[in-house]
């Protein structure tokens, strides 16, 4: 409660002074970009709030898509007359498919950030499937004993990818890839993944989060191997996407929907008013991975 008070108030300060508009001009030189909203679980719950953030997402973005992502990374971004938007969600909870099927219906795509050793199985699963590999993994999403979580099933992400969402890769035991520098252990987080959702979708994995997303949790080796596998990367830094401008690691705001966070928070999330906070993340992706080729800018 006493965090809900303290984004109600930050959103209301930070509207009133104006910061969406000043970091749209400060940081991007007011040019349109790409914006990445990150989600994670999608519960039955939320789904009223959800429905109500697309209705305001659909005055204030145009539609993004993975494609537009992708043509970032290349250099062939074709900016709207408004920002795109483009909606992820990490982890590959079997919920997701709730909030699947409401942004098909109205036309949204989104990006499915899964870890394929999920699907089928429970946490508790999951984390014994690796230790079978000897592997030790990170359990996730499990916030409550008595609401387990549970892995999205082949047939849901076949579902999803026939909708028009788009199945992309995330570490295979949710490890930190910021302590992996060793290429069996990339091979085993990264290419595992990929590799997986490739021979269950029938189609190539062209696209990988890290987990955890921050510029700490992503070794030099594991961006040369991300490199090396030719996918479009996703951090969880916020910012906005823009041609020449931001990292090749592509920014995305991670928000929260109510009833636990205040709407007006979102909403100035997904508008960029807290953007200028996250300099020093942004700029240490920058320098790592290099920034965006200078494309159409609008």
């Amino acid at each position: 409660m006493l965090q809900y008070a303290r984004n109600l108030l930050a959103a209301h300060v930070y509207r009133v002074l104006g910061f969406p508009r000043r970091n749209s001009a400060r940081l991007y030189a007011g040019c349109h970009g790409l914006r990445i909203a990150t989600l994670h679980d999608s519960a039955t719950l939320l789904l009223p709030g959800f429905t109500r953030l697309l209705d305001w997402c659909e005055e204030h973005f145009e539609h993004g898509s993975a494609d537009d992502a992708a043509a970032l990374v290349r250099g062939a971004f074709v900016p709207g007359k408004r920002d795109k938007l483009l909606f992820t969600f990490d982890d590959g909870h079997d919920n997701n498919i709730l909030a699947a099927q409401l942004l098909a219906e109205r036309g949204w795509q989104a990006v499915f950030f899964i870890v394929p050793s999920y699907l089928n199985r429970s946490i508790d699963e999951y984390c014994e499937f690796h230790r079978t590999q000897g592997v030790e993994a990170v359990p996730f999403g499990q916030k409550n004993v008595d609401q387990p979580v549970h892995g999205l099933s082949d047939e849901q992400v076949r579902a999803m990818v026939a909708m028009g969402h788009v199945a992309a890769g995330h570490n295979y035991a949710h490890r930190d890839l910021g302590l992996l520098s060793d290429r069996a252990e990339l091979e085993y987080e990264i290419g595992r993944a990929l590799d997986d959702l490739s021979a269950l979708t029938g189609q190539p994995c062209t696209h990988f989060a890290w987990g955890n997303g921050t510029p700490r949790h992503l070794s030099d080796a594991a961006i040369a191997y991300l490199y090396e596998r030719g996918v479009t990367v996703y951090s969880s830094v916020r910012g906005m996407n823009v041609p020449g401008t931001t990292p090749t690691l592509l920014l995305r705001d991670s928000v929260g929907l109510p009833p636990l966070f205040p709407e007006v928070w979102t909403r100035l999330l997904l508008l960029g008013g807290v953007d200028h906070r996250y300099l020093e993340a942004r700029e240490n992706l920058a320098r790592r991975g290099g920034r965006l080729p200078a494309g159409m800018r609008r």
